[in-house]
């Protein structure tokens, strides 16, 4: 079974989005020093349920308030969601199918879902 990160979003309280396209295999994120590369691991972790939160403060933090995974596994599609920790660390999970869309994700997605502690996850 073939799985792999599709996407790392990151929307504020306005629903604003800042959205890292991955693809299967390997990604070279490159840039300059102090712009977030390092963060993307952090913000992974947290997602994948992380007892702490060890991004780095700073703009991507001042800036977030919903992380999200977008996963492929198998024939489907997972979407990761961990509210900041100072926005209490609640978490979504959800299965959606091999063709959906993390580019059209908008945060209105997460409001009929339920939210779960990183321990129900």
């Amino acid at each position: 079974m073939k799985s792999y990160i599709k996407n790392i979003i990151i929307f504020n309280k306005n629903g604003e989005k800042r959205l890292v396209p991955l693809e299967q295999g390997v990604n070279i994120i490159t840039g300059e020093s102090k712009t977030g590369k390092s963060a993307l691991v952090e913000i992974i972790d947290y997602c994948l349920c992380s007892t702490r939160c060890t991004i780095p403060k700073g703009k991507i933090t001042d800036f977030s308030h919903l992380y999200v995974l977008v996963m492929a596994i198998g024939d489907n599609t997972y979407v990761i969601a961990r509210y900041n920790w100072y926005d209490g660390g609640k978490m979504y999970f959800s299965k959606e199918s091999k063709d959906f869309v993390p580019e059209t994700l908008e945060l209105s997605y997460f409001v009929e879902k339920s939210t779960l502690s990183y321990k129900d996850v």
